[in-house]
Formats: structure tokens, sequence, C-alpha cells
């Protein structure tokens, strides 16, 4: 079964091997350095089948920027292209691939300039688990006649 843990590491690794910035979950500010990205899951589901669960998770990237990025807005541009590049269509969670829809950008904050990238995963995960029993290794089996029938 696919984690909410193994959806944000993959969405870290793909971010910082792209842009070479850290990456923070939401709410941390001390000792943050810019520019960087906040970054968020979350998630909803429900139950398909017995063995069967529909996993629905959102991601969510928010850029952040320094007061001494130039060309601010040509950045911004950039970067969304790119973070939508590695996006757009899937994302790869080790051997798994994962269908990505609703990819979405809108600009935040109180001078609406903080770029937010969304995007949904969704996809069906077995329930099922296999027993931890001991397999049995030998069987006997006694028929007894009666009357002729076994």
């Amino acid at each position: 079964m696919t984690t909410s843990s193994e959806i944000k590491k993959a969405l870290v690794k793909k971010l910082k091997a792209e842009f070479q910035r850290p990456c923070y979950e939401f709410g941390v500010v001390e000792g943050m350095r810019l520019p960087c990205f906040f970054t968020r899951i979350t998630t909803t589901g429900n139950i398909q089948t017995k063995n069967i669960y529909l996993q629905k998770y959102e991601a969510e990237i928010t850029a952040m920027y320094g007061k001494t990025e130039k060309a601010y807005e040509a950045k911004i541009i950039e970067d969304v292209e790119k973070i939508k590049s590695l996006f757009l269509t899937h994302l790869d969670i080790g051997e798994r691939v994962l269908p990505v829809s609703n990819f979405e950008m809108q600009l935040v904050g109180e001078r609406g300039n903080i770029p937010q990238i969304t995007f949904d995963l969704e996809f069906f995960d077995s329930v099922h688990r296999e027993e931890e029993a001991d397999v049995m290794e030998h069987v006997e089996v006694k028929e007894e006649l009666r009357d002729g029938n076994a």
C-alpha cells in the first residue's frame, strides 16, 4: 500500500533535484532559507470492495522567494513551468507510477505574489494482508469407509 510518507518523499526528492532549494513543512519559519518550497500532502479515500481502497491525495507546493530575486514575475513563471514539467502527468513512487490530475497554479498571499501549485493523485490500492500464520507442511487424511461410500 502506498503511503503519504512515500508520496511526500518522492515529491520533495524531485523538487530538490531540479531546484537545489530546501523544502519545508508548512508552519516552519525559523531558520528557513529563501528561496524555498513548502510542501504538504493531504489524503482522503474510501473502500471500493473488500480488498480495494481508492486513495485520493492532494499535493501542495508553495514557492517562497527572497527580496533579492531578480525578474520576480519571470522567475515565478519559469519555476512554475519547471514544476509543471515534473508533475503534470505522473509521480514515480519507487516502482509505482501514480497518475496526476487537476494540476493547478494560483497566486496567493496578501499581495497575490506567492505561487501555489496543487495537483491530485488518485489510484486504487490493495488492502489485502497476507496471513502471518505458518504454512502447513504435511497433512494426513484418514478416510473411513461405511457401506462402500467414502
